[in-house]
């Protein structure tokens, strides 16, 4: 990799080396024998902005090269002056290239976390909604059954399915026809072990995609929030029989304590969620929470 000689503004004679992976400015020290000691190494990575320009003090004549650089504290910049143009002309364009290269990938890495995210929530809000449908569905089946509702109901599960094939984003497939063959039948014993069946088929898909790594997306949040609704669905149930059960309870909270650790890992302003009052309202509000999770690089 290339070095050219020249000089700091302290007016010491210094050599500037470029590598792959940083670059290293040296010091020319001794008075016989005179050598280079090393004084400072830039990782390259760091590097954000570069100039190379002329007609700067204390040396006028020759070309200045400014290097603006992150460190730990912040920001910080290294001149450097030489007369050997072809040199320093080529570790100009080498460090300008790969600020450019690392521009474009952090482009990139926004886009996709941009992308990857919404689309992931969105996957996990139409899992929460579809699951809501069809308890809705099943807890309308008994007492006076308001036909009309269930149609409502089940045309709205249909849109959330026809949304789901356009976007190819479902982790499950089943098919709604039979159930609204078993609604024009009024079969309400045979309904209920359909929406049965369906709840099944949906809560093994979010536990298999929890399984699977996605970039910039944790995807134990499915699993996590699909289950968490099942949890607060039977609790509603339970309070209206009358049969609270104390061991679904400890699993709620216990299902809510992970999910609300696991958003604050991610967004440290995690907003005032608690065991206690948790409903589906929150966890609707907890998907809608995480689109504001802030971008990270990825090295």
């Amino acid at each position: 990799m290339p070095k050219v000689i020249g000089k700091l503004p302290t007016k010491e004679t210094s050599e500037l080396e470029l590598t792959e992976e940083k670059i290293t400015i040296s010091i020319q020290r001794g008075l016989i024998g005179k050598k280079m000691i090393p004084y400072k190494d830039i990782p390259l990575n760091k590097v954000v902005r570069v100039w190379l320009e002329k007609g700067h003090e204390p040396f006028k004549d020759y070309h200045h090269m400014r290097i603006e650089y992150t460190t730990k504290d912040g920001e910080d910049e290294l001149s450097f002056f030489t007369t050997n143009e072809s040199q320093i002309n080529e570790i100009y364009s080498l460090i300008s290239e790969n600020i450019t290269k690392r521009e474009e990938l952090l482009r990139k890495q926004r886009k996709d976390f941009k992308d990857t995210r919404e689309l992931q929530l969105n996957i996990a809000y139409q899992n929460l909604e579809l699951v809501d449908y069809l308890f809705d569905f099943t807890s309308h089946l008994g007492g006076k059954i308001d036909w009309h509702y269930l149609h409502e109901t089940l045309k709205r599960m249909k849109q959330i399915q026809n949304e789901m094939e356009t976007l190819d984003s479902s982790h499950y497939r089943f098919n709604l026809d039979e159930l609204e063959s078993l609604l024009k039948q009024r079969q309400i014993k045979n309904m209920k072990s359909e929406i049965k069946t369906f709840l099944e088929i949906i809560l093994q898909g979010v536990t298999e995609a929890s399984s699977h790594k996605v970039d910039h997306f944790n995807s134990r949040y499915h699993h996590l929030l699909v289950t968490t609704l099942f949890l607060l669905r039977n609790r509603d149930l339970s309070e209206l029989t009358d049969n609270v059960d104390e061991t679904d309870e400890s699993r709620l909270n216990q299902q809510v304590e992970a999910l609300i650790a696991l958003v604050g890992s991610e967004r440290l302003e995690i907003m005032n969620y608690s065991t206690e009052s948790f409903d589906r309202a929150r966890l609707y509000s907890m998907v809608d929470f995480l689109m504001g999770v802030p971008f990270r690089l990825i090295l």
